[in-house]
């Protein structure tokens, strides 16, 4: 396969990425659509402006498919090897499906052994296909934590742990979190009983809290026995209100059963489509950790199509002795 065809197959990837980002499907890219698309946590919402007017090269405050597929393809040449193969696999496993399908409902050909060896066959390949990712998954979160660390000015050493827990092999770094600022808000409706039990979380922090016994608390230098509070706020659309409902319960029930976590509760504001979601965690060790896992960056991804702006995000660290449930954690 010459380079040209490469070439041609990354471009149809970013062909496809400026779709998806076209929530209106009118076939031009505005600044919110972009912003909205590419946000990732590191680039700021004024960067992701500058961006995108230098992509804009015909200067029409909008961006054509052209012109998003000219910007990409100056970083692409080590990538198109890449798209090519993965345009070529997708091909090969739509052709095995279909085949595996006719023969599976052939009775000549669909005894106990055959379908035996099928499933075997298919769990195979979907591992060496997960197998295949794992690298640039790795390579993804490492070049995450590095934008990270160097806008929050933390160039730590990097730690990579292999950890098995629920589901399988999941991959974990510790990295600081950069946190965006933004101010709290509001929204909707009633999510499950799991959610709603906690809702009430903030209004019960005066007593949770223990601020009026402790006017100053001295501590040896270096003490990290500190909680991580989490402020998500999230706007959902309203054409995506149910998916987005569904996508956020599962996201609660499982960090409410990840380790380090201490409690979790949402948010619902009448009258609007916003979200609050309150997360405690033990460590900021911990909240890392969960940033990194399978449900985490599923919601996130999920979030792209589910709210109408990027979540904002806030953290605060607070004295462990000021949360009762902590002292048996340190």
């Amino acid at each position: 396969m010459d380079g040209s065809d490469h070439t041609q197959k990354a471009k149809a990837v970013i062909e496809d990425v400026f779709r998806r980002a076209d929530k209106n499907d009118d076939g031009a890219l505005s600044l919110k659509e972009f912003q909205e698309f590419f946000s990732d946590g590191v680039m700021t919402t004024d960067e992701l402006e500058e961006l995108f007017h230098v992509i804009d090269t015909s200067k029409s405050n909008n961006l054509s498919p052209s012109e998003l597929c000219a910007y990409f393809q100056q970083f692409s040449a080590d990538f198109e090897p890449i798209f090519s193969l993965v345009d070529d696999l997708g091909l090969a496993i739509s052709h095995v499906m279909k085949t595996t399908h006719s023969k599976l409902q052939s009775k000549e050909t669909s005894g106990k052994v055959e379908k035996f060896a099928t499933r075997f066959l298919i769990k195979e390949a979907l591992e060496h296909v997960n197998t295949s990712g794992r690298p640039l998954e790795s390579a993804s979160d490492h070049l995450t934590e590095v934008a990270m660390q160097e806008r929050s000015g933390d160039h730590g050493p990097l730690t990579v742990d292999t950890t098995e827990k629920r589901s399988g092999v999941k991959w974990h770094k510790k990295y600081q979190t950069l946190c965006s600022t933004g101010s709290s808000g509001p929204h909707g409706d009633q999510l499950g009983s799991q959610v709603d039990r906690l809702a009430t979380l903030i209004d019960k922090l005066e007593g949770k809290v223990k601020l009026e016994t402790v006017e100053e608390e001295e501590v040896p230098q270096g003490t990290k026995d500190t909680v991580t509070v989490v402020h998500m706020l999230l706007e959902a659309s309203e054409n995506a209100i149910s998916g987005f409902k569904q996508s956020l319960k599962s996201y609660v029930q499982n960090v409410a059963s990840e380790s380090g976590c201490l409690h979790v509760c949402v948010r619902s504001y009448a009258g609007t489509y916003q979200f609050s979601v309150y997360e405690v965690w033990q460590d900021s060790a911990h909240l890392s950790t969960h940033y990194l896992t399978r449900e985490s960056k599923t919601f996130r991804k999920n979030n792209i199509d589910h709210l109408v702006k990027p979540a904002e995000i806030n953290t605060l660290e607070l004295p462990a002795s000021w949360w009762p449930d902590c002292n048996v954690l340190f």
